[in-house]
């Protein structure tokens, strides 16, 4: 089982480079996302406007807050994956929220 490497921007530039080296032989490249919790939970039961507006506001307001990159070869072979964490430390909530309201004004 291949390992996942944590990035940060500690070692943004070691991990870009090792990346950049694995994908001369694994040269499929499959991306993961991770966006930031929902903000409205829609009511079970809801009718469909209520639904898409519960999707629409939570869309509009998330943060991507990590992206996962897995490399492997064409016979399957995983020649690694990075978690490139974009939002980090005990700061997490405050900047999730300060951007969630900076996009709201944007939105508005």
């Amino acid at each position: 089982m291949a390992r996942i490497t944590s990035v940060w921007w500690h070692n943004i530039g070691v991990e870009i480079s090792l990346l950049g080296h694995v994908l001369q032989t694994h040269k499929i490249v499959s991306i993961d996302t991770k966006f930031s919790r929902l903000i409205h939970n829609t009511p079970h039961g809801a009718n469909l406007f209520a639904r898409y507006e519960d999707v629409k506001f939570n869309v509009a307001r998330s943060i991507l807050i990590q992206v996962g990159v897995t490399l492997s070869n064409d016979s399957g072979d995983i020649g690694g994956t990075w978690r490139f964490n974009l939002v980090c430390g005990d700061m997490v909530v405050y900047y999730v929220n300060r951007l969630q309201v900076n996009m709201g004004e944007l939105n508005s």
